[in-house]
């Protein structure tokens, strides 16, 4: 957050005029604002964290705020968790973040970490890259209560996760880009910001005053991001858009940060200090649910010793491609991409062929897939070449390309990556979309009723016979009635019967999507429970294992 800081005079300028800022209706309502479902139409679920247990999930945040400019005493992450939220603590005995002067106190967490060198700080010490979730574009959003102390802010912050940029000897700050979705300070204020060093002219700061105290309920606060803009939402209403066509497009990752004795506060601290949020959610445009593609020029990248790379930008699909100027064999380039869920993608390699390319062999995560890639082409053009991997987890996976050697025709061992596209392999079930789904025995439809009733029936043209498949992190589909008010399918104890719920996620409501011949068979996940099949009563129901053609759905996509 201190990225803000490269301007005392300036941050106080912004305060002088915060109301007119907004340039918006400010008709967000006192009380609580209710939790957003988590199926957001037009959308597919990336990534989230509901803080419904009692641990942090180590596996998505870092609890140490830019370790790198502190000692490893100061600047961990204090917190607990209420009534399903992460409450962020500072207290009187938390250690001020800097040995000395600065005042400031911290508890953050991240989704990555690393020596991201900002402004003039000072290094205090190595601090290792890891990088658990980061993304290019999306909806991102939290549900959280503002923090009650009036000596600091609480913020919902994304910065860009590209190590290389960060480094003290050769910090590029025109690749750095920051986006302030939520900074709330004096508890009525707030503030979004875009600090996009590559073109001063769309640096913005933006902020008003609310009518309701941020620290006494819980609201919603979002960020959409596009190519073409950066919308700012305050509990699902639009309140300011600016211009996204010239900032920086590289994956950014996300922080939750509460601070005490820093810029906007207006008193002594009050302890403890808390931000609490009760849940993190991002998303992608559902169109892209077919496949997520990653532009190399785009990516965090790090070469082997003595390796060096070029961005070109002749007629590649995102409009640049790197050339990796390796000159032997076991010269490699790393790219970090994301894996939005876990299960199987077929992973393609887009590349760019000449007579001075070598052959590659792509390994994930220190794990070979697939045969190695020969780039070599008498002439330069692009082309695919493709794996299948089965991902045991989401997030941020290595992807490695390393020279094998090189084709008998070619002069020699460079490689060209123009882009890495990860396409579920579910035979065509779109992550996100919504379907009608037959049965191949009786040719009849799943429908919803009143009262969790699910039943067969001819095809309607009604939205009870419509469903939305979503695949969640852990590989596993919810259904989902797109009737209002209908939620997600779920077996029944009382005579196995398939029902839709009140919106509960758990075992019951949980299913594997197992091909078969001529559609799918669908699988609950709660033990004992197996197949869902159809009969001729156009009952809905569950099995402990057979597999019939009753058990077998075909999935007509919408």
């Amino acid at each position: 957050m201190e990225i803000k800081k490269w301007g005392i005079a300036v941050l106080a300028s912004v305060f002088v005029v915060p109301v007119l800022l907004f340039g918006g209706d400010q008709s967000a309502q006192a009380a609580d604002t209710p939790p957003n479902p988590i199926d957001k139409p037009g959308w597919v679920l990336t990534k989230n964290d509901e803080f419904n247990g009692s641990t942090l999930d180590t596996n998505l945040w870092v609890p140490r705020y830019l370790g790198f400019r502190t000692s490893t005493d100061r600047g961990n992450a204090e917190y607990t968790f209420r009534d399903g939220s992460l409450v962020l603590q500072v207290n009187s005995n938390t250690p001020n973040y800097f040995a000395s002067g600065d005042q400031m106190k911290v508890s953050s967490i991240q989704t990555a970490q690393g020596d991201f060198h900002q402004a003039s700080y000072v290094k205090d010490h190595n601090e290792p890259y890891v990088s658990h979730f980061s993304q290019k574009y999306g909806y991102f959003e939290i549900r959280a209560k503002g923090q009650s102390d009036r000596s600091g802010h609480a913020a919902f912050w994304m910065n860009t996760d590209d190590p290389s940029i960060y480094q003290q000897s050769s910090r590029n700050t025109t690749e750095q880009l920051e986006i302030d979705i939520f900074e709330n300070f004096r508890r009525d204020q707030y503030r979004f910001n875009l600090y996009n060093p590559a073109n001063s002219g769309v640096g913005n700061t933006n902020g008003g005053t609310y009518a309701f105290d941020f620290s006494e309920d819980y609201h919603i606060y979002a960020m959409e991001w596009s190519p073409e803009y950066v919308r700012y939402y305050v509990d699902n209403q639009l309140v300011k858009q600016l211009d996204g066509t010239n900032v920086v497009d590289k994956p950014m990752f996300v922080y939750l940060s509460l601070y005490v004795n820093t810029w906007g506060g207006d008193s002594s601290p009050t302890y403890p200090a808390e931000f609490a949020i009760d849940y993190f959610r991002a998303y992608q445009k559902a169109e892209s649910a077919d496949g997520v593609i990653y532009q190399a020029e785009d990516l965090p990248t790090t070469l082997s010793s003595g390796v060096s790379k070029e961005t070109w930008n002749d007629g590649a699909s995102g409009g640049g491609w790197v050339k990796i100027l390796s000159d032997s064999t076991g010269d490699y380039v790393d790219f970090t991409a994301n894996v939005p869920s876990s299960g199987e993608y077929n992973v393609i390699t887009g590349y760019r062929s000449a007579t001075t390319r070598g052959t590659a062999q792509l390994s994930i995560n220190g794990q070979d897939h697939g045969s190695p890639i020969d780039m070599y082409g008498s002439t330069a053009v692009f082309k695919e070449a493709s794996t299948t991997v089965n991902f045991g987890s989401a997030g941020n996976k290595t992807f490695r390309y390393r020279v094998t050697g090189k084709n008998s025709s070619s002069t020699g061992y460079q490689l060209g990556i123009d882009y890495i596209k990860l396409v579920p392999a579910n035979n065509g079930i779109v992550n996100g979309a919504t379907y009608k789904i037959k049965n191949l025995a009786t040719g009849k439809y799943l429908d919803s009723g009143s009262d969790g009733l699910v039943e067969l029936a001819s095809n309607t043209i009604y939205d009870d016979q419509d469903w939305i498949v979503t695949q969640d992190s852990s590989g596993y589909w919810t259904i989902k009635n797109a009737r209002t008010g209908r939620y997600y399918l779920d077996t029944d104890s009382t005579n196995n019967r398939v029902i839709w719920n009140s919106g509960e996620i758990i075992n019951d409501s949980l299913w594997s999507l197992e091909s078969a011949s001529g559609g799918f068979r669908v699988k609950n996940k709660y033990s004992g429970r197996a197949y869902m099949y159809g009969n001729t009563a156009n009952e809905v129901k569950w099995n402990t294992g057979s597999a019939d053609s009753n058990t077998i759905w075909v999935f007509e996509k919408k």
